[in-house]
């Protein structure tokens, strides 16, 4: 058998054995986003008669000029920032606990994983007790260290709603940052230390000065991850408060679910989840380009 032979079977036979992780792709991802698309382009609404006229881009261009959807836009930027910011911070203290815990690393690495371990529907209805006016925990520890003097309606007023669902999230999520983080760190050579501090180099000054550039890489990745993941937040919101109150902590992954399942406008309801894709989209271009810089940073000769 001639070599181009060799490698034309080769080629062939990894069709095969790729054929079929394609077809469930193709089924379960690309076939449905296709199919979201053609629904965007036409005007759908289940509550009457079945039609599907072609619109073109007009639910696009109504989805773009309401209210609703900017407020939602301005809410999901709110969530983002203050969760990944939050994760962020606490991520980088967990990871630095578990690299530094010594004998005790497995023990305290499998209490700081216990969060993330947990189906986001049952951290949210969790939280959701923890935060109750009259019998969750949350008050009675404020009110026990003197912070309040009455119990604070976590989910009935806009702000305090947003900080129980910002403080759930990065409950659960900031252990996912600190395990990619912890990553990095253990590829840091404990050599560079060593010499940092022999030079008379502070625990804070090799702290900035060594660890955090390198895992750079790591930091952005965990980043990536978790701003792709609070931009399309649905279930923990949805499940603590619904949107509410007065739509004050609707996402845009909340609004387009109700838009479809509440609203049954299946054709507005589509092009908010093609908005919501698209955006994800420039997200992720934007991190990996500043990754990809990261890397040949990293890279240059010093």
């Amino acid at each position: 058998m001639t070599f181009r032979a060799r490698q034309a079977r080769e080629a062939y036979l990894g069709w095969i054995l790729l054929a079929p992780a394609v077809s469930a792709i193709g089924a379960l991802v690309i076939w449905p986003a296709l199919h979201a698309v053609w629904l965007s382009l036409h005007a759908i609404w289940r509550q009457f008669p079945y039609s599907a006229p072609f619109v073109g881009l007009d639910n696009y261009i109504s989805a773009l000029s309401a209210w609703e959807f900017w407020s939602a836009a301005r809410n999901t930027f709110i969530f983002v920032v203050s969760s990944v910011t939050l994760e962020l911070v606490i991520g980088i203290g967990i990871a630095m606990a578990m690299h530094h815990a010594g004998n005790a690393r497995w023990a305290v690495r499998a209490a700081a994983l216990v969060p993330w371990a947990l189906p986001t529907a049952v951290a949210a209805l969790m939280w959701a007790w923890i935060v109750h006016d009259r019998y969750g925990i949350l008050n009675r520890l404020l009110i026990g260290v003197g912070l309040v003097d009455r119990s604070v309606v976590w989910l009935g007023g806009v702000e305090t709603a947003r900080a129980a669902i910002v403080l759930a999230d990065v409950w659960k999520t900031a252990p996912f940052v600190a395990v990619i983080i912890l990553g990095g760190l253990q590829a840091i050579d404990p050599a560079i230390y060593e010499a940092a501090a022999i030079d008379g180099a502070s625990a804070w000054r090799r702290f900035v000065a060594i660890t955090l550039p390198s895992v750079r890489p790591a930091i952005l990745v965990a980043v990536l991850f978790r701003t792709l993941d609070a931009f399309r937040i649905f279930d923990l919101v949805y499940i603590l408060t619904g949107g509410g109150p007065g739509g004050g902590t609707e996402t845009l992954s909340v609004l387009t679910y109700q838009t479809l399942f509440r609203d049954l406008d299946f054709g507005m309801g589509s092009a908010l989840a093609v908005i919501v894709f698209l955006t994800s989209l420039v997200i992720s271009g934007i991190y990996l380009r500043l990754f990809e810089g990261a890397q040949r940073e990293e890279d240059l000769p010093s």
